[in-house]
């Protein structure tokens, strides 16, 4: 099962996330001038999917972010747009969901 989620359909970005069930999660950005940013995280490396707020001097912005074992920084989805919480949610819990299957059937037997 791949989740794939379209957040940033702007003039600048197209913003989406993949998940392969037991592979990892690609996060891939593509402007429009044909640019594009691709990182895998192997789905052993992940060690949590979180929402983290990010703070400027006139703003609050939220990501979608993944914490990973082989990292102190974080993976961070979807880094060009600040989506909002309405958006975020459903991918978190979505891929949350995914997460905690893979690591339940991964560690069997």
């Amino acid at each position: 099962m791949n989740l794939y989620s379209n957040i940033g359909d702007r003039l600048d970005c197209l913003v989406q996330v993949l998940y392969s069930r037991g592979v990892g999660v690609l996060l891939m950005s593509r402007r429009c001038w044909g640019g594009c940013c691709q990182t895998f995280l192997d789905l052993q490396d992940i060690h949590s999917v979180l929402i983290n707020e990010s703070l400027t001097t006139t703003n609050i912005h939220v990501h979608l972010v993944f914490l990973l074992h082989s990292s102190d920084e974080l993976a961070v989805a979807f880094s060009t747009l600040s989506p909002g919480l309405k958006v975020l949610i459903p991918v978190y819990r979505e891929l949350q969901q995914m997460l905690d299957g893979s690591s339940s059937t991964s560690h069997k037997g």
